[in-house]
């Protein structure tokens, strides 16, 4: 994670929205829970020691640093708060969305607000590298791994000068910028100024262009190596099934012969039959 910086904690300050709770509450108990500066549901709350009325400790602070050192609902001066500790109770039954909804689907209650916002597993996590604007969220750990390894916007050194620069500058830097790069015009080889000069003779140049012939040679040879096995194999198998449907068909011309067979037999006890019939008819006659 050290790639990485969290979303901060989301503490509702300003009271918690309405539309974030989601257990059944009564008109009553809302009505008495709400702040009135804010108009949310209260939180980390105080109450006037005079009326009652719960605030939002930072709506109340705020009110009085920047009107005056009064209850906005009975005028108390100067505010006082009653500090008490029964009316944390009240809210054991409001249950609340997690901040990171709609990804997180937990429902937690109005005490684990902020505690399951520190293990939650759709909290989002920003990558480090300026002018990166990814984010994951923290489940996402694979991906998050390899963007971190990829990432377009990370600081890396030029091998050639040792000048840090973002990954996504460096072809710029190599080509335009780095007076301590040169590449061969001719078998394109990348290196040093210093090895250019001093190293790259014309019988090395040819020496480096054989080896990427025989480097490009060896991965076309592996190429076709590949087309080779694929097209033998795409042919067994066209082979196969050529010889499965003269296999069928053998079948079904022996089945054909087979049926005629059978009709040649029942035609002829058809035939008998009729003979037997007519025998039977002539002897009816006769007596």
């Amino acid at each position: 994670m050290e790639n990485y910086v969290a979303n901060e904690i989301i503490e509702p300050k300003n009271g918690i929205p309405f539309n974030m709770i989601q257990s059944k509450l009564n008109f009553g108990f809302i009505e008495s829970m709400t702040c009135p500066i804010c108009l949310n549901l209260v939180w980390n709350f105080v109450d006037c020691a005079k009326c009652g009325s719960l605030f939002c400790k930072y709506c109340i602070n705020k009110s009085i640093s920047e009107k005056r050192d009064a209850c906005p609902m009975c005028e108390l001066s100067p505010f006082k708060s009653s500090d008490n500790k029964t009316l944390i109770k009240l809210f054991s039954n409001v249950i609340l969305k997690c901040p990171n909804s709609p990804y997180c689907k937990q429902l937690i209650s109005y005490s684990e607000y902020l505690t399951h916002q520190e293990q939650c597993q759709f909290r989002k996590y920003h990558c480090i590298n300026d002018g990166c604007g990814c984010s994951f969220h923290l489940n996402k750990t694979q991906a998050m791994k390899n963007h971190a390894k990829n990432c377009q916007y990370k600081l890396i050194k030029c091998k050639y000068c040792d000048k840090e620069l973002k990954k996504i500058d460096y072809s710029k830097h190599i080509n335009n910028e780095c007076d301590k790069f040169k590449q061969c015009k001719i078998c394109l080889k990348k290196m040093t100024k210093l090895e250019y000069e001093t190293n790259h003779t014309e019988m090395n140049c040819l020496k480096y262009q054989l080896e990427l012939y025989k480097k490009e040679r060896k991965e076309y040879d592996k190429k076709i190596m590949k087309l080779q096995i694929s097209f033998k194999e795409e042919n067994d198998k066209i082979k196969k099934e050529n010889a499965d449907l003269t296999e069928k068909y053998q079948s079904l011309l022996n089945d054909n012969e087979q049926l005629k067979k059978d009709m040649m037999i029942s035609v002829g006890d058809f035939q008998k039959l009729q003979k037997e019939l007519l025998l039977c008819k002539k002897r009816n006659r006769d007596n």
